[in-house]
């Protein structure tokens, strides 16, 4: 586990306008789109995935969905997250009415970097969404729980459009020496980092696990627990950022659930 003593401390002064530029020179990067390689991949996981939801929502999970039924849910899945995931950016990037905010506070500082961390801030929630595919019980019931992702994403836009936040610029200022620092400096390159509050990170994480609690228990909790520490860890987030962005999960689920 790195801690806070290899990060490279860079002057405190830097101020938002240099991470602006920053950001906005960052932005062509994934405003070409998909490439051809990653449209290809993705039509070629549906199939795959679909199989893999099937059996183990069957066998495990006593799940009674065919496997026609997964591959229109993952179908439908797969294009719902392509889209937002462009309306994600899109919003990202112009969330530039108000000025932007730090919400640091003196019990964030003494959090370590530990950017190993890194891995389960970035993948635990695609595991997530695994086991909230496996686990629905109809297609009804995985076509709320896509809108309610849309809900999700919506609320999470409006808040950080209204309060403009991001991390104090030295937490991004490390040395890319191992392959979970280059991973973070790669997540890092395409985030304009004015989105922190609410996490979104956490909101989805709560989100999935609140679908799933009927199902997987309230042991899954766990999990979202664990990305919240993975976005303070890795320095992504704040502590103001945490628990707010829970509460979008939670008010999320709500929603899906009551369709």
């Amino acid at each position: 586990m790195e801690d806070a003593g290899t990060m490279v401390q860079e002057d405190r002064g830097m101020d938002a306008g240099t991470a602006g530029a920053a950001g906005a020179a960052r932005a062509p990067r994934r405003r070409g789109g998909f490439s051809p390689l990653g449209v290809a991949t993705l039509v070629a996981a549906v199939p795959l995935l679909s199989l893999a939801y099937f059996h183990i929502g069957s066998r495990y999970l006593g799940s009674r969905l065919g496997f026609g039924d997964y591959l229109v849910f993952c179908t439908v899945l797969a294009a719902s997250v392509t889209g937002f995931y462009q309306l994600y950016f899109w919003m990202q990037d112009n969330n530039r009415l108000l000025p932007v905010r730090r919400l640091a506070t003196p019990l964030d500082e003494m959090i370590p970097f530990a950017p190993s961390w890194v891995w389960v801030y970035s993948l635990m929630y695609y595991v997530l969404i695994g086991f909230a595919a496996t686990s629905i019980s109809s297609l009804r019931e995985g076509l709320n729980h896509i809108f309610g992702g849309a809900v999700l994403l919506l609320m999470h836009g409006a808040c950080a459009t209204l309060v403009p936040s991001t991390v104090p610029a030295r937490w991004r200022a490390y040395e890319a020496g191992t392959l979970s620092r280059r991973f973070l400096k790669f997540i890092q390159g395409i985030d304009n980092g004015r989105n922190c509050w609410p996490s979104m990170h956490c909101a989805l994480a709560t989100y999935l696990c609140c679908l799933m609690q009927a199902t997987l228990g309230p042991g899954v909790f766990v999990l979202a627990a664990l990305v919240a520490v993975s976005c303070l860890l890795v320095k992504q987030h704040q502590i103001a950022d945490v628990v707010p962005g829970a509460a979008l999960g939670w008010i999320a689920s709500v929603v899906a659930r009551s369709l």
